[in-house]
């Protein structure tokens, strides 16, 4: 079984297309518990997360961040259990209205991340993922967002060399990032990465953040630690997933983003209240460039159910 750990802030409108391209391109959801931590600026925004949980109900958990280090390290804490021994508090916890699905059952020994504006495109297993991590001790994670499309870097404007790729069968590929470029040699991230479970519950105690671009950061900082004994990575041969940065909603970092007004928050935020939805079968099949890249959106009226499973 796989912790997904999806991350969000005042984005309802992106997290629901998050949500739906993963439901739609993932062929085994059941292997994964997703759990969305959400935190709202305004009475609009948490309107809107309470709205996306019970549209989403069944097939992710909402938590609100609150304190997000003790949040973090509190269901990290509790992954990794079974379902009958887990005596957490967590687990127990008013916040969660259902039981872990009967799935649950088997072991969770590893952890996607992900964040709000992440988008899928193509179709994938994700106990293939986790079969090939177990199959390659010597590689730290598996990069979704990765391939050999990725030549650009979007964060700093500029090409990247693509590193040397060992085709390891099933359409995955490794190479050494020890020895790469650009968001080839940034091995540890937030956005679309899969890593073993033990190894996030090892390091993330040891460090100091307080929202996910300082858990990125200092996560980042840490990955020279891993180049003696996992100096690998795994990615597909074209990258399955991206992240569509047309907004910026921290400023902790500057991070690059699109400036459009048409993009902003409040504009996808009133798009939600009148009842539209991102519709992500319109990028079916898109190569993107880079892992980040701005893109236009396209928009339907929101069905009675959510779609994908």
């Amino acid at each position: 079984m796989i912790l997904g750990l999806l991350f969000s802030k005042d984005r309802a409108l992106q997290l629901d297309a998050c949500l739906a391209s993963f439901g739609r391109h993932v062929g085994d959801v059941s292997v994964v518990e997703l759990v969305v931590v959400y935190s709202a600026s305004s009475a609009k925004f948490l309107r809107q997360y309470e709205e996306l949980a019970r549209w989403w109900d069944g097939k992710a958990r909402f938590v609100p961040e609150m304190l997000f280090r003790s949040r973090v390290l509190e269901i990290l804490g509790s992954a990794g259990k079974s379902r009958a021994g887990a005596e957490s508090r967590f687990l127990q916890a008013s916040l969660w209205r259902k039981a872990w699905p009967a799935a649950s059952e088997n072991l969770l020994d590893c952890v996607l991340f992900l964040v709000d504006d992440t988008l899928f495109v193509r179709s994938l297993k994700l106990a293939a993922v986790q079969a090939a991590l177990r199959a390659h001790p010597d590689a730290l994670g598996f990069s979704l967002r990765l391939g050999r499309n990725t030549a650009h870097n979007y964060v700093l404007s500029r090409q990247q060399d693509l590193p040397t790729f060992e085709n390891v069968g099933s359409g995955i590929l490794k190479y050494n990032w020890t020895r790469a470029d650009g968001d080839f040699g940034y091995p540890l991230e937030i956005s679309s990465s899969l890593y073993r479970l033990a190894t996030i519950q090892r390091l993330v105690p040891q460090l100091s953040f307080s929202d996910p671009n300082t858990l990125e950061s200092q996560m980042a900082l840490r990955a020279r630690q891993f180049s003696r004994k996992n100096p690998a990575m795994l990615c597909p041969e074209n990258s399955v997933a991206f992240s569509a940065p047309i907004n910026r909603v921290q400023d902790v970092y500057e991070n690059r983003s699109g400036a459009s007004p048409e993009w902003s928050t409040e504009r996808l935020a009133a798009k939600f209240d009148s009842g539209f939805r991102i519709d992500v079968a319109a990028l079916d099949d898109f190569v993107p460039s880079a892992c980040h890249q701005e893109v236009e959106l396209s928009f339907e009226p929101r069905a009675a159910q959510p779609t994908g499973e």
